[in-house]
């Protein structure tokens, strides 16, 4: 078990520091931290997934659609692969792709206010032609939609973590072996 997790340390620790360069708003490093990670293991979906953030980041929309069509062949359901997946096809003017991921992506499990953006745009995106500042627009309103989703969750998360501790800190249960010995 040791070996293992000595052997899976060096990709583990890829994808932690791209994914904290990414947090940091340090794109081309977690760019190449998740390339790294996919030289290794060219199907994990987390790093496809952060790969074509970063790029997109990045605004190298090309390469961000490449990796995240990957991402989405191999989970459908990727929430945030498949809302950026349309936000590249939107930023590179492909309209018609960007109404086909970002419907794909309203029908995931959303809550309402990010539904709600989605459904704005969609709306924009079949009434008319947008300008490239108007898909730049919409598209960073879908980025901060995201990001408080994200945000809430992570949130949450550490709630339950924190109640967990707590539980688990407070109180010990010990329970006393029954003997077997009929003395």
């Amino acid at each position: 078990m040791l070996v293992a997790a000595a052997l899976l340390g060096g990709c583990a620790t890829a994808y932690v520091q791209g994914a904290t360069a990414y947090r940091q708003g340090r794109y081309d490093e977690a760019a190449s931290r998740f390339a790294a990670v996919l030289a290794e293991e060219p199907d994990r979906l987390d790093a496809l997934v952060g790969l074509g953030l970063a790029r997109y980041q990045l605004g190298a929309w090309d390469d961000a659609v490449d990796v995240l069509e990957r991402a989405v062949a191999q989970a459908p359901g990727h929430a945030m692969a498949r809302l950026y997946l349309g936000l590249a096809h939107l930023q590179r003017g492909e309209e018609g792709r960007a109404d086909e991921h970002l419907t794909a992506f309203r029908t995931l499990q959303l809550d309402p206010r990010t539904a709600a953006q989605v459904d704005r745009t969609l709306r924009l995106l079949r009434d008319a032609p947008l300008t490239a500042d108007l898909r730049a627009f919409v598209a960073a309103g879908l980025e901060d939609a995201a990001e408080w989703r994200r945000e809430l969750q992570e949130t949450r998360r550490a709630l339950r973590d924190e109640q967990w501790r707590r539980l688990t800190d407070d109180r010990f249960i010990y329970v006393v072996p029954r003997s077997r010995c009929r003395c």
